[in-house]
């Protein structure tokens, strides 16, 4: 599985109550799954401090990147 750090904990300045932004490249099965087991069943998917963001097309993640340069 492809992913990625985004948010305060690479281009800010955490705090102790930050969140860790997660980019994940998945499949739409996957994310479904994913979501039914977070904190909350719906979005956003978390898990605790984990945010999951997902991307779920072939060069998404890519431009996520580039979007937060």
């Amino acid at each position: 599985m492809k992913s990625f750090i985004t948010g305060s904990h690479i281009y800010g300045k955490p705090t102790s109550d930050s969140d860790i932004d997660l980019v994940i490249f998945v499949d739409q099965e996957t994310k479904d799954k994913l979501i039914e087991l977070s904190n909350t069943g719906k979005m956003p998917c978390r898990f605790g401090k984990l945010n999951l963001i997902f991307a779920l097309f072939k060069n998404q993640d890519s431009l996520w990147q580039l979007l937060e340069k």
